[in-house]
């Protein structure tokens, strides 16, 4: 979960305290590979191992951009400059954050 990674918020925030950091959690839903197991996660995935000719879960890829893109958006409308805000994640939060 995002919450896991919030701790470093306080090891950086007395070079960093300008910044507002947001660990935000996956929504739990089903997953393909893991027999449509509900779980958290950011977006589908069919298969694994991914490969190079693996098929994407467009639709549920494409809504956890949207939802990332929200909550900066959201962020920015409470008055936070954009260049004050850090996503982190870890695997599928991970390639969201980037």
């Amino acid at each position: 979960s995002g919450r896991g990674w919030a701790g470093i918020e306080g090891q950086a925030s007395p070079r960093l305290a300008h910044v507002e950091w947001a660990f935000p959690d996956a929504p739990d839903a089903p997953v393909t590979c893991n027999g449509g197991f509900v779980m958290p996660s950011w977006f589908d995935l069919l298969e694994i191992p991914l490969t190079p000719d693996s098929r994407d879960a467009l639709p549920s890829m494409d809504a956890a951009v949207a939802a990332v893109h929200e909550m900066l958006e959201r962020k920015e409308a409470e008055g936070v400059d954009p260049s004050r805000i850090v996503v982190g994640g870890f695997s599928q939060g991970g390639c969201l954050a980037l």
